[in-house]
């Protein structure tokens, strides 16, 4: 009798490690699912961080083109600045020069006129 109570316990041992395997084996399965599912989410975001990062890199070429052309059209604004202000200051030189030289025929017309009357 000893025996056969052994083997049932024995029998009923061995059938609870067999579910338990069996639960095991579902996890292990389960777990497989998830993890070929994030593998194929983590390759998905990989892809798109590679979009990205080459997204960042045109941009910033865009960036330090503009910037190249910004500093050149600097160089130009300051060059024509330069010569507004020379040509005002031309101006201004000939503006006085104008004066001066109305002032000169002014002066003459004057002094002709002083002579006209002198002689006529």
């Amino acid at each position: 009798m000893a025996k056969v109570e052994d083997f049932h316990h024995k029998r009923h041992r061995a059938e609870v490690m067999e579910q338990e395997n069996s639960s095991v084996r579902a996890q292990i399965k389960n777990l497989t699912v998830e993890y070929d599912a994030n593998e194929d989410e983590v390759k998905r975001l990989e892809e798109k961080i590679l979009e990205h990062r080459a997204k960042m890199a045109l941009l910033m070429d865009e960036a330090e083109s503009l910037e190249k052309g910004l500093l050149s059209n600097r160089r130009d604004t300051q060059v024509v600045v330069d010569e507004v202000v020379s040509l005002k200051e031309d101006y201004g030189k000939w503006v006085r020069e104008i004066q001066d030289s109305d002032d000169k025929q002014g002066e003459c017309l004057l002094k002709w006129e002083q002579l006209r009357r002198l002689f006529c």
